[in-house]
């Protein structure tokens, strides 16, 4: 699935795995599943705004992220996560501010 994303936020994060003692980096993102913050109402709902989605992606996918804050275009990947289905960011192709 494609989609509209605004980057907000991204934060480099590298640690060491306490059992195997390999050391795992990527990159931290928040962002919104829109490209616009023009206001928004859920009518049903009642909630105001936009909520922000915050994952890791890879350090290689991290290399697209050429502005941030920036509009960029998603291709959003299905993968299993905690027993759920969920939509997460593949890859990343910057679409302007």
């Amino acid at each position: 699935m494609d989609a509209k994303v605004t980057i907000l936020h991204a934060k480099p994060w590298s640690m060491v795995d306490e059992v195997t003692k390999q050391e795992r980096s990527g990159v931290s993102v928040q962002y919104i599943l829109s490209d616009s913050l023009a206001p928004n109402v859920d009518a049903d709902t009642g909630e105001l705004g936009y909520a922000v989605t915050k994952e890791s992606i890879s350090v290689e996918a991290a290399k697209a992220l050429v502005e941030v804050p920036g509009l960029y275009d998603a291709e959003m990947v299905l993968r299993g996560k905690s027993g759920k289905n969920v939509l997460v960011l593949g890859t990343l192709k910057f679409a302007g501010k």
